[in-house]
């Protein structure tokens, strides 16, 4: 049998081949280590106990009956659809399934991404262009209406720059998709905005263009226009899209400024993330992609309008990084393939950038990304269990506890997930705004946090360990008769009323030993039982936690600072000096330590 000889070319197509497989399994197994986290996020467990009850009565709520604070209040739920969908694959399968529809909805999205992006660049270009934009918008890998918003965003980029608006049936199938769109996320405005786009382009062409293109493009514009209409709300929805636009940026209304989303990805809170590094950088490659493909005069205006844009919202609130990083991927993608026309990556820098892929995925699998984030979440599937008590709603049923709830805003969506009216949640639409602020910043003054328990009847508290309501509160019910502590985990506390319907409950020990049986898997558990304990007033006790926080080997300097504050505070000089000199070995800079050593000397 004769030998088979390749010729140097198919050798090439051959090693190009295996390196395209080697960069898809790579990105693969590095976004999905992202995409599988416990859910942490508050907003989740709301988006699912109201889709329970919009399957459980048939009818969308037109007036709230969710919190206690926005009782009664008109109620515009543009997410119902998308809640259906989460409470479905939550009775099928509980939080896993929620955090399923997430990972399918981002691997569409992502796949319609590298789908635009490919024409215009070779296959390994594409995938680490795709890479960034998927790290950029790692921070909004959750289970949020607004997935709806980048899955449509990227579909529509993708089905435009296909000319996908030319024959009816293409656009009543932009027609039905907007339709779904609209009923799912309150954003689907960018829609009709990307249609409205191609159509100014293709107007201002009209003598490159011909007529029968400009009507087409006008077809589609108005059939995505009127398919907005086809929900529950009609135009209202419009008006609730302006709402959700207003929120973020300077000029938005003072309480929504405080909140870390909608502040600028460049903010001092946000400057924390990796994320806003990324996007960073793919609006470095956004500018000078753009200035290479215009000296070409190869510039896409239409696109460049549509990233443009969705770069603005990215600025203006950092949970729309996504909205910019799905658009610019192929829009990069194409400017790069008009300037360097199929260039190749030398395989030296392919391989490279599979293997920066592959050990990017141990940071979210060994849980240091979540332990330097500070979230108290790790990889795998299904609800956290050091976000919010997996105890707790077992207890509250066998004591048949229905009464209502002061909670942690972060814990909203839990009550509501476990059948309870919480005070307020993350639905910030719906409420008052001065009432809002009144509910969520009481525990900044007893006086006012007695009138808020006093006017809305609060029976219960559902404190979690590191939240400021539990800062604030829990010194303040310490030093009074009127609540009782009848419940507490490695999470989260909940307290009676000593004159209220469950007041016969008993109370629970607060002792080193009732303590020590507590289990702490992870150094979250550890540092937020050690800050309960410490607003109890119980230092000694808090100690032993932070003492079990530090066999975790992780954020030792961070521990051994609240070490040494405690020990100080509770008289223990000794054990503070010796703390103190283990913080300076750590970093000898250490502002805490110097300041009390600096005292110290000063007193002698």
């Amino acid at each position: 049998m004769s030998s088979i000889r390749f010729s140097p070319l198919q050798k090439t197509l051959q090693s190009i081949d295996r390196l395209t497989l080697f960069l898809f399994f790579s990105v693969a197994i590095s976004v999905g280590s992202f995409l599988s986290t416990e859910i942490w996020d508050g907003d989740v467990w709301w988006q699912v106990g109201i889709g329970r009850y919009i399957l459980n009565n048939f009818s969308i709520p037109r007036q709230d009956y969710f919190s206690i604070a926005a009782f009664g209040r008109p109620y515009h739920d543009s997410h119902w659809l998308f809640q259906v969908v989460l409470a479905t694959a939550d009775h099928v399968a509980g939080m896993p399934g929620v955090q399923l529809v997430m990972m399918a909805l981002w691997s569409f999205t992502l796949l319609f991404s590298y789908k635009a992006a490919r024409p215009w660049v070779e296959s390994t270009s594409a995938i680490i262009i795709l890479f960034l934009g998927a790290m950029a918008s790692s921070a909004r890998f959750t289970p949020r209406p607004e997935l709806v918003t980048y899955l449509m965003v990227a579909l529509f980029y993708l089905l435009l720059q296909q000319n996908r608006c030319r024959r009816w049936r293409d656009i009543l199938l932009l027609g039905i998709l907007q339709a779904i769109w609209s009923n799912c996320h309150g954003l689907f405005v960018i829609g009709p905005f990307m249609l409205g786009c191609y159509l100014a382009v293709t107007m201002a062409r009209s003598k490159e263009k011909s007529d029968a293109e400009v009507k087409n493009m006008l077809k589609g514009l108005l059939i995505v226009s009127g398919a907005t209409l086809l929900t529950p709300f009609g135009t209202d929805g419009w008006t609730y899209a302006l709402l959700l636009f207003t929120e973020a940026g300077p000029n938005a209304p003072p309480f929504f400024r405080k909140i870390v989303e909608l502040k600028s990805p460049f903010s001092q809170e946000n400057l924390a993330y990796p994320d806003t590094y990324i996007f960073a950088v793919l609006g470095v490659f956004f500018a000078l992609t753009t200035v290479l493909a215009g000296f070409r005069r190869q510039l896409s205006v239409e696109r460049l309008l549509i990233t443009i844009a969705c770069g603005i919202a990215a600025i203006k609130g950092a949970r729309n990084i996504p909205l910019f990083a799905v658009a610019a991927i192929p829009y990069i993608a194409e400017n790069l393939g008009s300037h360097l026309q199929r260039f190749l990556l030398p395989r030296l820098v392919t391989v490279g950038a599979g293997a920066a892929m592959l050990l990017s995925s141990l940071f979210p699998l060994s849980g240091i990304y979540y332990v330097y984030l500070k979230l108290p979440t790790r990889f795998g599937l299904g609800a956290s269990p050091s976000f919010a008590s997996t105890e707790l709603p077992g207890f509250l049923r066998k004591v048949h506890f229905d009464g209502r709830v002061y909670n942690s805003n972060r814990l909203g969506g839990f009550c509501l997930y476990n059948g309870l009216l919480p005070l307020t949640d993350g639905r910030w639409e719906v409420y008052d705004l001065e009432v809002l602020e009144m509910a969520m910043y009481a525990y900044r003054n007893p006086a006012l946090w007695d009138y808020v328990v006093s006017h809305f009847n609060i029976d219960g508290l559902i404190l979690q360990h590191d939240s400021n309501e539990a800062a604030g509160v829990i010194p303040h019910l310490v030093q009074g008769h009127a609540w009782k502590l009848v419940f507490y985990d490695h999470t989260t506390s909940f307290w009676i009323r000593t004159d209220g319907p469950w007041s016969s409950l008993p109370g629970v020990a607060t002792d080193r030993y009732a303590a020590s049986i507590l289990p702490m898997r992870r150094i979250e558990d550890c540092l937020i039982t050690a800050r309960f304990f410490s607003l109890l007033g119980k230092d000694d006790v808090a100690l032993i936690f932070l003492e079990k926080a530090m066999r975790f080997g992780e954020r030792r300097e961070y521990i051994l600072e609240q070490k040494a504050r405690l020990e100080l505070q509770s008289g223990l000089i000794l054990p503070a000096r010796t703390t103190l000199n283990q913080l300076l070995k750590i970093n000898p800079r250490n502002r805490f330590a110097l300041s009390v050593m600096d005292r110290e000397h000063h007193q002698q």
